[in-house]
């Protein structure tokens, strides 16, 4: 039960991480512009 519960919380933590790392990206990405 507990192994099953931490691959749904795995499975919704994955979508989320990869939208924060395009989001830090594209943070940066813009303060490199900026100078």
């Amino acid at each position: 039960m507990r192994t099953k519960r931490q691959i749904v919380n795995l499975n919704k933590a994955l979508p989320f991480a990869s939208s924060y790392r395009k989001a830090s990206q594209t943070v940066i990405y813009i303060c490199i512009n900026k100078i």
